[in-house]
Formats: structure tokens, sequence, C-alpha cells
């Protein structure tokens, strides 16, 4: 790792602070112990501090100035009805009084848990699409777009962001969370080998990469894929994402389509379905650390991860670091699995 490079401030972009961090970095002694594998870690960004914590508070820390610089007084996104992203904007939106409409995939649930919950405490005004998965991601934008346009018609000021709120400036904040693991192990003498974290709109896996290669540090990223189960496409994400963070930073590199290793193999039937490695993974974490994950996105990484690890992907002098990127909330949609 370049540990000068870790302490430069290189992202001069305004940032609204949300979040406590810098997260805690801790070790899973009990978990490394039980696994018999390598030496894991945990990046606590569950503790993010920002309504129940979560990934996406970077995001938004690097969002909300621009939304207040346009003078929106509307934001729409979109998600699955107990999208963390969807609860968390709503909650930025409502801090910077701005009203916000969320286009949920799925059908309205009857009982009011986990995200939903939330999203109606917050007041977000809720439209629900009920159409297949590859209808959604094929149409997504489009219906947002139109959504839009008709808020424009009627004189409103509309900002609209994607999926998981993956654009540049949003994955900025990522690149920052790279340069804060980073000092963190520089701090405490440790080697970071390997990185694991979800992939879903891949905006997060797009910023730690490219945030490592700025640092020319060698940790190498995971991405434990929750949602497309194809790879080239994945792949191919990733490498836009992130050569649009190294543009819109105006940096001379780029980041190649082989630089993360993308596993696809834990999805499952489909997205935000359960698969009974990914309740096993989170029946283990919390009784062997106290760690709470989800059945959407952290409880299918970590099964992926406790894979990896009995096939020996990871030799047992590695240290590896789990991203927690939140989600506590959307267990309670899920009681039905356990």
């Amino acid at each position: 790792m370049n540990e000068k490079s870790a302490h430069i401030n290189i992202i001069p972009f305004p940032r609204f602070r949300l979040g406590l961090f810098p997260s805690p970095l801790q070790e899973m002694e009990r978990l490394t112990k039980e696994l018999r594998g390598p030496r894991l870690f945990v990046k606590r960004d569950d503790l993010s501090g920002f309504l129940l914590g979560g990934n996406k508070t970077r995001k938004l820390e690097f969002l909300i100035p621009d939304i207040i610089e346009k003078g929106a007084d509307i934001v729409i996104t979109t998600g699955g009805v107990q999208s963390n992203w969807a609860a968390q904007l709503a909650t930025a939106a409502r801090i910077i009084k701005v009203e916000v409409l969320l286009v949920l995939w799925g059908v309205e649930p009857e009982n009011l848990q986990g995200n939903y919950l939330l999203d109606k405490i917050l007041r977000a005004e809720i439209k629900f699409v009920d159409i297949s998965m590859d209808e959604y991601r094929q149409n997504i934008t489009g219906i947002m777009e139109e959504i839009a346009e008709d808020y424009r018609k009627i004189g409103k000021r509309p900002y609209v962001l994607p999926l998981g709120g993956s654009t540049p400036l949003a994955n900025l904040g990522w690149v920052n969370g790279a340069l804060e693991l980073i000092n963190q192990a520089n701090e405490e003498d440790l080697k970071i080998d390997y990185v694991v974290v979800a992939g879903g709109s891949f905006g997060t896996v797009s910023g730690l990469a490219t945030g490592f290669k700025i640092c020319n540090s060698d940790v190498k990223t995971i991405c434990i894929s929750v949602l497309n189960k194809n790879k080239d496409d994945c792949r191919s994400k990733i490498s836009s994402f992130s050569q649009q963070i190294v543009n819109l930073m105006k940096l001379d590199f780029q980041i190649g389509e082989r630089e993360v290793d993308i596993f696809v193999d834990y999805v499952g039937p489909r997205y935000a379905e359960r698969t009974d490695a990914s309740i096993e993974a989170i029946k283990l974490v919390a009784q062997t650390e106290g760690i709470v994950l989800d059945p959407v996105y952290t409880g299918k990484v970590m099964a992926g991860l406790i894979d990896l690890v009995k096939k020996g992907f990871f030799t047992r002098n590695k240290n590896v670091v789990f991203l927690h990127t939140g989600g506590a909330p959307s267990l309670f949609g899920y009681a039905e699995y356990f």
C-alpha cells in the first residue's frame, strides 16, 4: 500500500456530513476460528450512524450538495420494497426539506415492516410497479423519467437517481471509503489482502476498486453479486462505473475489467429471495459475533464468503475484510424466512 497517498484529500467535491466516520474495522476472531480459514475482519458501515446505518450514507454525503445546488424540490428514485437505499434517501430528503417519491418494485405489502415501515414514517410518497424483474431493469429509467416530466409540467424541479444511487458523484463516497479503510489498516499495521462486498447496482464495488487503485494499493476487491447472474454484464458495469469516477476526478488511468473478482453463484432464485446458505450465514454470524446481517445483501455475501473459505479460495495466512453494507431493517420484513 502507498501509505502517504492514503492520507491525502484527493476528493475536491462538496460533502454534506451525515455519517459517523470512520466506521469501525473489527476482527471476527470467533468466526475465523469456526471456519478455520483466513483471518476475517468486518468493516462496520452498518454503524454509519445515519438512520439505521448502511453503505448508502457515503453516497448521499456527495449527492446532497448537488441536489441543493440544482435547486431540486423533489427527489425520485427506485428500489425494492425493502430497499435500504430508498429509506436512506427519504431520510436525507427530509433533512434538507425536499420531497421524495419512491418508485418501488413489487406489490405493496400487507404489513408495515422493515424499511417499508421507515418509508412510511418518513412520509415518502410511494408508487409501486408490479412487473417482472427483467421488465423492471429494462424500463425503470424510462418510468422514472416519465414521472419526472409530469412534475416538470407543473413547475416542479425533480432530481432523478437510479437504483442504489449509483452515479459517478455518489460513488465518490466509496472512493473515500477505500481511503478510510487503508488509513485504518495502516494505523493498525494490518495488511489487507481482500475486501468482500455485495454487488447490487455496483456503485460501492466500483468506488472501492477505484479508491484502491488511486492509492496504488494491492487490496483485491471481491464482488459477490446479489442481483445479476451474468458475470460479463457485472464486469462491464463495474468497469464502466469505475471509469466514470476516474473521468469525474480528471485522473489518467483505467480500471481493467479483470481487476475485480466477481462471483454470481450466490444470487439464488432471484433478487431478494432467500437461499438456505444465506439464512445459515445470518444465524452463524449472529451466534458467533453478535452481528446482524440481512437476507437480501449481506447474508448472501457472507454465504459466498463462507463458501469461498471452505473451497480454499483464500489461504489461511491472508487477511479478508467483509464490508457490512447494512440492511438490518429489512431483516424484519423477511421473518417468514426464519
